[in-house]
């Protein structure tokens, strides 16, 4: 796949189907969030789900590089989390 392609399969899959399932990335980001806080009992955001699912998918691309949907995931997580920075930055100002 070019880079073209894995970014537009990654934005393809984050404003299509599975946001018709999951709803928006900020609100099942959240609903993540606190169920991974009440699990650890430490602060987890909607932006630590979007870096820990990161990592997870890297973790992943370790044992098998060549699983091009871990590649096309982390994009749309970067996505997601970015969006979700770039629009705290835009309210708070900063």
């Amino acid at each position: 796949m070019k880079r073209s392609e894995i970014l537009a399969e990654a934005d393809k899959i984050t404003n299509g189907a599975r946001q018709e399932h999951y709803g928006s990335p900020e609100n099942n980001f959240a609903n993540i969030a606190m169920l991974w806080q009440c699990h650890t009992g430490k602060a987890v955001t909607p932006v630590d789900v979007a870096i820990m699912m990161i990592l997870l998918k890297v973790a992943r691309l370790k044992a098998d590089p060549f699983h091009m949907d871990s590649w096309v995931d982390i994009c749309g997580y970067a996505a997601c989390g970015g969006e979700m920075v770039s629009e705290r930055t835009r309210v708070e100002g900063n």
